[in-house]
């Protein structure tokens, strides 16, 4: 399994992208909406394999500015979901399928946000 991305949830995505494109010269590789409040930016180098940068900013949910997940690619979610099973943890939230995969949210010990993504 290797490391996606890392997720942070943003006030504003406008002055975050502004400040990891010029403090940390990251590239927006990829934006969009999510949904009627969400917008989500991808930021890297454009290197192959790369883990990216996840900043998403929910303007309904204010709750979630300034928590920090990560993402995994999964090579089968359900897979994965069965070792939480048999674990006795339980999942956040999910399975969802978008375009492109699918994916899950857990908590670790910590309750930091992990997602499970399997790309299609």
């Amino acid at each position: 399994m290797k490391i996606l991305w890392t997720t942070l949830h943003v006030a504003d995505l406008d002055r975050s992208i502004k400040f990891y494109s010029e403090m940390a010269e990251l590239k927006v590789l990829n934006r969009f909406k999510a949904g009627p409040s969400i917008e989500i930016a991808f930021m890297g180098n454009g290197g192959e394999g790369e883990a990216l940068l996840e900043l998403i900013n929910d303007s309904v949910d204010s709750a979630q500015v300034n928590t920090v997940s990560i993402g995994f690619e999964a090579e089968s979610v359900d897979a994965i979901m069965c070792k939480f099973a048999d674990s006795g943890i339980k999942i956040h939230y999910g399975p969802v399928e978008v375009p492109g995969g699918s994916y899950f949210l857990a908590k670790d010990p910590d309750g930091f946000t992990v997602q499970f993504f399997q790309k299609k």
